[in-house]
């Protein structure tokens, strides 16, 4: 800056120079000269820096900056004691050091921490010195303890975040319901939201029906319960039988029954024994047919020469009676 007021003012001697006297000359100069000071020092002031005093710089390690600018105020007890002169990140390091400018006016113990905290919702970030216990105060490059407060403007968005989401959220579903809402005006589906109460009228006409039904159903049982009752002793009673009689016993002669009937099939299988040449074996099946065919031709002589076999049998007959008397 002192570059830059000194170029200006040389500016001005030079222009002051060709077209002025020399005392004017002397004059402009002090007043621009004057003019810049006084405008450093108003805007000192007003921050509530002291110009003309001695500082003494003081550092302070900082995770992170959180908003702290240069030129933000420092405060003890609510007082203005400097400013931050600069930020700068550590060397080998993505921490931030803080270079701080105090009044020598005020001694602050070596104790003491640097808390980062907010200076309402339209103002930046302050740093507010909280003083320790130490006898011994800080000399200059000497470091404070950095910390960070959660102010209250921080506090009161951490708290309205959610409610911001729920908010959004209840702007998604109002314009949800307004699409819902569009949709029910088209007469198409105006048409089908009828049709769709009637089947919702239907189905609760069925459902009544089936409760009655239900009702009903569950009344018989209730009328009837002691003879349901009756019914689960019997079940328990017979259940109680079969497990103290000796059903074991009949179950493994059962499956005796059972392999000795196995071994008869496979021995039929086998075709051996008279069953299984019986089954497989078609002489019998021939022997039986032939001699059925001869008890029918038998028959059939019978029936068309009766006298044939009834003569014999009444000689037979006679014969015996003639042997009989004379004995």
């Amino acid at each position: 800056m002192l570059k830059n007021i000194k170029f200006i003012s040389n500016f001005f001697c030079n222009f002051a120079e060709k077209y002025m006297n020399r005392t004017k000359k002397i004059l402009i100069a002090v007043i621009f000269i004057a003019s810049i000071g006084f405008l450093f020092w108003g805007i000192n002031f007003l921050k509530g820096l002291k110009v003309f005093s001695d500082n003494t710089v003081v550092y302070v390690d900082y995770d992170e900056a959180y908003g702290l600018t240069s030129n933000s105020t420092v405060l003890l007890n609510g007082i203005t004691i400097g400013r931050v002169n600069n930020i700068d990140f550590i060397p080998n390091s993505y921490r931030v050091r803080v270079e701080l400018l105090i009044d020598n006016e005020y001694k602050i113990s070596k104790d003491s921490k640097a808390i980062i905290s907010s200076n309402g919702l339209l103002e930046g970030k302050i740093i507010n010195i909280v003083p320790g216990n130490s006898s011994e105060y800080i000399k200059d490059k000497d470091f404070l303890i950095g910390e960070v407060n959660p102010s209250m403007t921080d506090v009161i968005s951490a708290e309205l975040l959610p409610i911001r989401d729920k908010i959004m959220s209840l702007v998604s579903s109002i314009d949800s319901v307004v699409n819902i809402i569009q949709n029910i005006a088209n007469p198409e589906m105006q048409k089908n939201l009828a049709l769709t109460v009637e089947n919702i009228k239907n189905t609760t006409i069925n459902l009544n029906r089936s409760m009655a039904h239900i009702e009903s159903i569950s009344q018989n049982i209730q009328e009837n319960n002691m003879k349901i009752t009756n019914i689960i002793d019997n079940i328990s009673e017979i259940s109680d039988t079969i497990k103290n009689s000796d059903l074991h016993l009949v179950i493994n002669n059962l499956n005796k029954d059972i392999l000795e009937l196995q071994k008869i099939i496979d021995s039929v299988n086998a075709q051996t024994g008279t069953l299984g040449k019986i089954i497989y074996n078609d002489s019998l099946y021939n022997y039986l047919n032939q001699s059925s065919l001869n008890l029918s031709l038998l028959l059939e002589d019978l029936r068309k020469n009766p006298k044939r076999y009834i003569n014999l049998s009444l000689i037979s007959f006679g014969s015996s009676a003639k042997e009989t008397k004379n004995k």
